[in-house]
């Protein structure tokens, strides 16, 4: 893979609240030029995905100038390039889920319109329609594991939402809005549903009948697994008065290990990020320890060694990402910080009418993090465009 890493001189030094990102460039997008994509390129909200060999994609809103999307990947070691393009013009590209071995889940979509769930076979470079849509379906979230199972959330003509589960070609619900499950819960809302190697899927769930969707109604933490029993994680004070929980962030992260990572409010209205693993609950971070402010509304990520990754925002008023395990927390890049382009030394976009920061984060076991932000010049003069960014991290401690 062609890639970028920072080589400074003494002018490149930054001002003392900034710090030297050994970040390493991946792609770049700019009205005017790019590196590994076309000039004229946006990646509008796009969030990285990286996998535990180092492949690396994301989703493309609008290639080279075109009105067409698609789906950018690098194999580690190679050249990174669009994979897949919409035959569609006006189409989007949801962020793409990448497996270990390079296979990629998305769907395609406009406004109304849903083409359905597409895998992209690394070894056949081919892309196949896998989930087809019925009566007015709309799909997101679609994730791909290493021995091709995908899960989706499924909008239906109702607006009512499940989650689809196909393996082999045979696809099953794995829990449905509205449908009273074995244990006797109905759920009235399903957030967004992560997926993991060994088939377990965990999401922020909200229980009631159709309809009953307001604050008051219960939400918990479900693990289910891939026979379609569950476990509940954690639950919220609407149901259970004693839980420590006042309410859920509606996205979590899940390891291979079955690790659980969720953003949960506090008393104090504080918000924190919490881990599950080993059978026990416990806090990373909280708003107002250390050097953190706030946390971000974007998902945590968690790989199997324990290690969590999220994004939150310094009391200093700067956006940073942050790392971190039961044991701390500590900030690994912020708003400001030098990394490198392919013209020049920049800066994370630090102007205040912008986060820097741009969509979620990805982690894998080697705790290498890719990110998206937007670049300036050092002087914060010009604008170089949208940065997609891997970073290496300190690794967690022994045993967690």
């Amino acid at each position: 893979m062609s890639l970028i890493s920072l080589s400074l001189y003494a002018q490149d030094l930054p001002p003392s609240d900034a710090q030297l990102i050994n970040a390493t460039l991946v792609a770049r997008a700019n009205s005017t030029d790019g590196f590994g994509l076309p000039p004229a390129s946006i990646l509008g909200i796009a969030d990285v995905k990286v996998n535990n060999r180092g492949d690396i994609a994301f989703d493309v809103d609008v290639i080279g100038g075109e009105n067409t999307s698609g789906v950018w990947y690098a194999a580690n070691a190679t050249q990174g390039r669009i994979v897949y393009r919409s035959p569609i013009e006006g189409r989007l590209i949801s962020d793409p889920s990448l497996n270990n071995k390079g296979d990629l889940a998305f769907s395609q979509f406009d406004f109304g319109v849903t083409d359905g769930v597409f895998k992209f076979d690394s070894n056949t470079r081919a892309t196949t329609l896998v989930i087809r849509p019925e009566q007015n379906q709309a799909f997101s979230f679609s994730s791909i594991n290493d021995i091709g199972t995908v899960v989706t959330r499924v909008v239906d003509s109702n607006r009512d939402r499940s989650y689809r589960y196909v393996n082999g070609g045979v696809a099953r619900v794995l829990v449905k809005e509205g449908v009273k499950d074995s244990k006797g819960v109905t759920l009235s809302h399903l957030y967004r549903p992560v997926l993991n190697n060994t088939g377990f899927v965990a999401a922020k769930v909200r229980r009631g009948e159709i309809g009953q969707n307001d604050e008051s109604q219960p939400d918990a933490i479900r693990l289910w697994k891939p026979d379609g029993s569950y476990d509940v994680i954690a639950v919220d004070i609407n149901a259970d008065a004693n839980s420590l929980f006042l309410g859920f962030g509606n996205s979590v992260g899940i390891s291979d290990a079955k690790h659980i990572v969720f953003v949960a409010t506090i008393s104090g209205d504080k918000q924190a990020v919490f881990l599950y693993g080993e059978g026990k609950i416990k806090a990373v971070a909280i708003e107002g320890q250390g050097d953190l402010d706030a946390i971000e509304a974007f998902a945590p990520v968690v790989n199997s060694k324990g290690l969590v990754a999220f994004r939150g925002r310094l009391k200093s008023g700067k956006s940073a990402i942050f790392t971190g395990t039961w044991d701390g927390f500590k900030a690994i890049a912020k708003q400001g910080d030098l990394v490198a382009t392919d013209i020049e030394t920049a800066k994370i976009y630090d102007l205040p009418d912008n986060q820097g920061f741009i969509g979620g984060l990805s982690l894998n076991d080697s705790g290498l993090l890719a990110f998206h932000a937007g670049i300036l010049s050092k002087d914060g003069e010009r604008f170089l465009g949208q940065g997609i960014y891997v970073l290496s991290t300190t690794a967690p401690p022994a045993g967690r």
